[in-house]
């Protein structure tokens, strides 16, 4: 598919949501998903919910219904997420669908499971915003917009103090994972599924890799004092696809979770007080796959913190060791701690 083909269907797509997602369509889900036949909505509105090329396998729109309830008027945002029309050029992105049926899978199967392990010990936490209403034939989710309950996203890099808030959702995510997986009788999900870099999909990036290593090669280059840097960047060229490929893999007896896989300050949203973060929210299951945890945390330590989370990196793995640990310990399922730490300095 050529490019100016993929922002023609972006563009359509956008431009107008579905006939069927009218004011009719949102009552009765909020009827079925709220239990409430008493719902009667007054005021529906539906408008893009993300800026053109912000999405990456699904056309995303937000739903503002108002309607009363016991003589109450309530508003309530909701988040649309659909999977672009599969037209005659869009069924050569095969890609894109089978990243939006990964999301969907995890919202309609994965989440509701590690739900229920959560509460089974008390936690009310949530993972993800909650699911509304999906339709597999029709490719949609909907979801509560946790706007509504005081989510904000946040641009810049995040702070040692904050990142340390951040490292206990991860770890609580990563361990929900790991004791499906090891108690896969009680909890038949197999997360082993998603899997994330191929030699197919390396492959058609080698170009790309190997022009950039030439072009930061050439640049380190012009750098006086830094020649000798310039060529070792240089030999690397040589076996990155393959070290690529090897570290995204899972490895059998080893430390694997379902990773986020997109583990981006845009993909998490965060309740503060005074400034600091009190909880955080993930976003965007596209890409989740089964691999090591090193994969998230290095995304964590890297794209997410700032340069003094970095040099405290020790403790902020610490912590997520122990948190990882403890989570494991409350679902009956325990990882061995010196395991654990040295397969993560390993990564």
């Amino acid at each position: 598919m050529t490019e100016a083909k993929r922002l023609k269907i972006e563009l359509k797509s956008e431009a107008k949501a579905p006939e069927f997602l009218n004011k009719s369509f949102f009552q009765d889900i909020l009827r079925k998903h709220d239990e409430n036949e008493d719902i009667e909505i007054t005021k529906f509105e539906l408008i893009p919910g993300s800026k053109l090329r912000d999405h990456f396998s699904s056309v995303t729109f937000r739903a503002v219904v108002s309607y009363k309830l016991n003589e109450n008027e309530i508003t309530r945002p909701l988040i649309v997420k659909q999977c672009p029309p599969a037209d005659e050029v869009e069924k050569d992105n095969l890609h894109q669908v089978q990243l939006f049926d990964r999301e969907f899978e995890m919202y309609t199967k994965v989440f509701p499971e590690m739900t229920q392990i959560l509460l089974s010990i008390g936690d009310m936490n949530e993972i993800a915003p909650s699911l509304i209403y999906h339709n597999e034939e029709r490719k949609i989710l909907i979801l509560e917009d946790i706007t509504r309950n005081g989510f904000e996203e946040h641009r810049g890099f995040l702070d040692f103090d904050d990142v340390m808030k951040i490292i206990d959702h991860l770890a609580s995510f990563h361990a929900l994972s790991y004791y499906i997986y090891d108690n896969k009788y009680d909890h038949p999900i197999d997360l082993t599924k998603f899997p994330c870099m191929t030699t197919e999909k390396v492959t058609k990036m080698q170009k790309l890799f190997e022009d950039a290593f030439n072009c930061l090669k050439e640049e380190v280059a012009t750098w006086p004092g830094y020649e000798m840097y310039a060529e070792k960047i240089g030999s690397l060229k040589e076996t990155f696809m393959k070290d690529l490929l090897n570290a995204y893999q899972p490895h059998p007896g080893g430390f694997n979770v379902l990773c986020h896989g997109d583990f981006t300050i845009k993909n998490l949203m965060f309740t503060k007080s005074e400034g600091k973060i009190s909880e955080t929210i993930f976003l965007d299951f596209q890409k989740s796959f089964w691999a090591s945890p090193a994969i998230d945390l290095f995304s964590l330590l890297y794209g997410i913190g700032n340069a003094e989370c970095r040099k405290r990196r020790g403790e902020i793995l610490l912590r997520y060791q122990e948190f990882f640990a403890d989570s494991l310990h409350l679902y009956q399922s325990i990882e061995s701690l010196q395991h654990c730490w040295r397969l993560i300095l390993r990564c």
